[in-house]
């Protein structure tokens, strides 16, 4: 029996699922720019609680791995990881991209996705009707889109997503347009982590899972740094 706690906050969201038997029996989802530090743990404690489980009754974990904010990334996956430390549970680590096309599969085409990075680039994954991403999600500069184009029709999905219509349009690109789940959502990560774990065995999921980071973080060092005593 499959009972799997999936959480998010790589995007502009927060999240916690629970799957069990193949079925949701609590989540949360809150949309949010910022806050997923304080707003993460409570929420699964919340979850835990509304699905009537505790960590010992899990078979896994399941988290989003990136691509997204920096902060948020960290968060997700620290909070994985406070989790597998306690429990020693294998964790799934799956992309944002992924996640979000999870959403939207089922009618046979390939999906874009397109992920909000509030830069002049888009984080871009091209997913085909297998489920499948051959290149993974990378940044693209809207200039390069038809680079990455699908061959036929295709699905047009994620936040990022109202930036490409009007470019894509004019390249004359054939997409169907979706405005909903444009997020990643911890139900769709939990039905997808599921699907994994069947697939590939626990075994396969004993390493912490990696970050997905596209680009460095926006930090900058000081110029003049304060000398250390």
């Amino acid at each position: 029996m499959t009972t799997l706690l999936a959480i998010d906050s790589a995007c502009a969201a927060c999240s916690v699922a629970l799957l069990r038997e193949g079925e949701i029996i609590a989540h949360q989802f809150e949309e949010m720019n910022r806050g997923q530090a304080a707003r993460l743990v409570p929420m699964v404690e919340e979850v835990m609680l509304a699905g009537g489980l505790k960590i010992a009754d899990l078979t896994a974990i399941a988290v989003t791995i990136g691509p997204g904010a920096f902060t948020g990334i960290r968060i997700g996956l620290a909070t994985a990881r406070g989790l597998r430390l306690a429990s020693d549970l294998p964790v799934i680590g799956i992309t944002t991209t992924e996640t979000v096309a999870a959403a939207h599969r089922g009618d046979g085409k390939p999906l874009m996705v397109a992920l909000e990075t509030k830069r002049a680039d888009i984080y871009l994954d091209v997913i085909g009707s297998d489920g499948h991403s051959d290149q993974g999600p990378v940044a693209v500069p809207l200039e390069d889109l038809d680079d990455h184009l699908p061959v036929g029709p295709f699905v047009l999905c994620g936040d990022g997503s109202p930036r490409l219509r009007d470019p894509l349009s004019k390249m004359g690109a054939e997409f169907e347009y979706r405005e909903d789940a444009g997020q990643p959502q911890a139900v769709w990560l939990a039905r997808l982590a599921a699907e994994k774990l069947v697939e590939k065995g626990a075994e396969a999921f004993q390493q912490r899972p990696a970050p997905l980071y596209i680009r460095p973080p926006d930090v900058a060092l000081p110029k003049n740094p304060v000398p250390q005593r």
